[in-house]
């Protein structure tokens, strides 16, 4: 199979088109990577920015901010448009930068702008998808479909139920770049732990999170995560909350009221206790 692509110096020149309100012609740049049908050529990507769009304009429930509400319900949007997209293709940050640049004329670029402009500052390029291999899913796109993608749950009511949890600097942060995350079972572990709640983007335990993250990516060097389940992970988790806990109480360590806001804190205040009598 094929997939259209745009190289970054080409994006880089659509960009400042862009920015500058200059000559936009971006099917001069597009080339086929591979060979064989294209294998995006049945996907709508006018509709898919519609969709998307929509999302972001549309309401969203009280108290959720409308970038994070957009990073939740579109990473499910962007993946049902592209389920069936090659691993060849969806690594490679060309073809990011095509769908960004011309899948959809200035569409799509439009919508990044829209989504990350605040004020005077302008988006960095990286969300436009101009990056490297290896930082390839700091683009927004891409990013949204690895989210979908790598939590999708094809036994659930709702598939997408737990990519639909977090907010953007819980993905960006505390999964897309930790290492620990790259074990399936601890990064759903992970997840569950921190974000109890379907459908809640932000507001949980954002110190307590930072900190297991911490001790997980320590943690990791000398674990196998890979090899363990899902109870063996859940474990860790409260072993970790509870040294946090333990550390907070011992050294006066500021989490704020992290340890006992959620429902978890009473799973982690019983092994306090516990952990207490065995001195």
């Amino acid at each position: 199979m094929a997939y259209p692509c745009i190289d970054k110096s080409a994006a880089e020149k659509l960009l400042a088109a862009y920015r500058d309100d200059g000559i936009y012609d971006s099917l001069r740049y597009v080339k086929l990577e591979g060979s064989g049908e294209n294998e995006v050529d049945g996907v709508s990507f006018s509709r898919l920015h519609s969709d998307l769009k929509t999302i972001f304009v549309g309401p969203r429930p009280k108290g959720e901010s409308q970038d994070a509400y957009f990073e939740m319900m579109a990473c499910s949007v962007v993946h049902r448009a592209l389920d069936k997209l090659s691993v060849a293709a969806a690594s490679d940050p060309k073809f990011w930068l095509w769908l960004t640049f011309a899948s959809a004329g200035k569409k799509m670029v439009e919508l990044v702008d829209l989504r990350l402009k605040k004020g005077d500052k302008i988006p960095a390029e990286v969300n436009f998808g101009i990056t490297t291999r290896a930082y390839v899913y700091d683009g927004l796109y891409a990013r949204l479909w690895w989210r979908g993608y790598r939590f999708f749950d094809e036994t659930a009511a709702n598939p997408y139920e737990l990519a639909e949890r977090g907010d953007i600097d819980f993905w960006r942060s505390h999964i897309l770049r930790q290492t620990f995350s790259q074990a399936d079972c601890m990064a759903k572990a992970f997840i569950k732990f921190i974000l109890p709640q379907h459908g809640k983007s932000s507001g949980w335990d954002t110190p307590l999170m930072r900190r297991i993250a911490k001790k997980l990516k320590a943690r990791y060097t000398s674990c196998c995560f890979e090899a363990l389940n899902e109870e063996q992970c859940n474990q860790i988790l409260l072993d970790l909350a509870t040294e946090v806990t333990l550390e907070q109480n011992e050294h006066g360590a500021d989490i704020g009221n992290a340890a006992i806001s959620s429902p978890r804190s009473e799973r982690v205040s019983k092994n306090e206790k516990s952990a207490k009598r065995r001195r």
